[in-house]
């Protein structure tokens, strides 16, 4: 018995057909946290590339992510669409899985859940749409690190409690926690923007 034949994708799948409430990130742009998912069970080898499944992680919680390929031994490899990477275990042919098949966005509309082929283009749509809005400002920013004289420079914060917000004009641009940590409203707002002294 491998590791994602625990009880708690059994239970799901066993009640196959049911709404389950969506948390989570590694999913954004398909699914928000939530969303009420219906599922139906399926067996691995049943899955097709492209499909949104529902499956036991080692850590004991259930994941969904979009399949992406099949090794020569079955061996189904997945990963969310706004995660970085795939994920690192792979889940074996025999385990039991669920497909997400319809999505209630918080608005009370349900909709299907593309699978397949259109499912698959789906995930290449948002995995680029994930490096226009994360990847290419780090990027950016490594090159204005360089150039530091043409960013605007932050320097009079306001003050709330043990937090430092800076704003440029009326817009919330940085945040630096009581523990020194900056965080940034956007990450494109690094590449435009520095903290002064």
């Amino acid at each position: 018995m491998s590791d994602f034949s625990r009880p708690a994708i059994r239970s799901l799948a066993d009640n196959g057909g049911e709404w389950r409430i969506y948390r989570g990130s590694s999913m954004f742009r398909v699914f928000t946290p939530g969303d009420l998912l219906q599922v139906e069970k399926l067996v691995a080898a049943q899955a097709e590339i492209g499909d949104v499944i529902g499956f036991d992680t080692p850590r004991g919680t259930v994941a969904v992510h979009r399949l992406i390929g099949r090794s020569p031994s079955g061996k189904l490899r997945t990963m969310g669409d706004n995660n970085p990477g795939p994920d690192a275990e792979a889940i074996p042919p025999d385990a039991a899985i669920i497909r997400v098949v319809a999505v209630r966005g918080t608005d009370g509309e349900i909709r299907p859940v593309t699978r397949g082929a259109a499912g698959l283009a789906e995930f290449r749509r948002n995995r680029r749409r994930r490096w226009w809005g994360a990847e290419l400002p780090r990027y950016m920013a490594g090159i204005c690190r360089r150039l530091w004289y043409f960013k605007r420079t932050l320097r009079t914060p306001v003050r709330f409690g043990g937090e430092e917000i800076f704003y440029a004009g009326e817009i919330p641009v940085a945040r630096r926690g009581a523990n020194g940590r900056l965080s940034w409203s956007s990450p494109w707002y690094r590449v435009i923007y520095r903290i002064g002294r």
